[in-house]
């Protein structure tokens, strides 16, 4: 869907430093940063400054990795946050869904 430009995705900063961190492990550097090179060609990356740092710190959540993305999406007027961890998301100015149900408002 997003590849196919029927929907805008966004990452942080964050997110793609982890998948770095983990891909780098079998795939090896060079090829890592090749496939997110790829990868960044097709989405959009939210910003990450000192503002969405102060947010998440002064947050009051269980994750301060989930504040700083949750607080990188609102600054970039994401729609919604996509998660397996829905409950470290505060609700309300942020749509947070799991995945499955997320393909399911889009299809239905």
């Amino acid at each position: 869907m997003g590849f196919k430009g029927e929907i805008e995705l966004y990452t942080t900063p964050l997110c793609i430093a982890t998948c770095v961190f983990v891909a780098r492990k079998s795939l090896g550097y060079s090829n890592t940063i090749e496939a997110m090179k790829i990868f960044e060609r097709h989405i959009h990356i939210t910003s990450m400054d000192a503002k969405q740092l102060h947010d998440a710190l002064y947050a009051v959540a269980p994750d301060f990795e989930d504040m700083l993305q949750y607080y990188s999406a609102a600054s970039s007027e994401c729609n919604y946050i996509v998660t397996r961890n829905e409950k470290h998301f505060p609700q309300g100015i942020i749509a947070v869904m799991s995945p499955t149900a997320f393909l399911q408002s889009q299809f239905v």
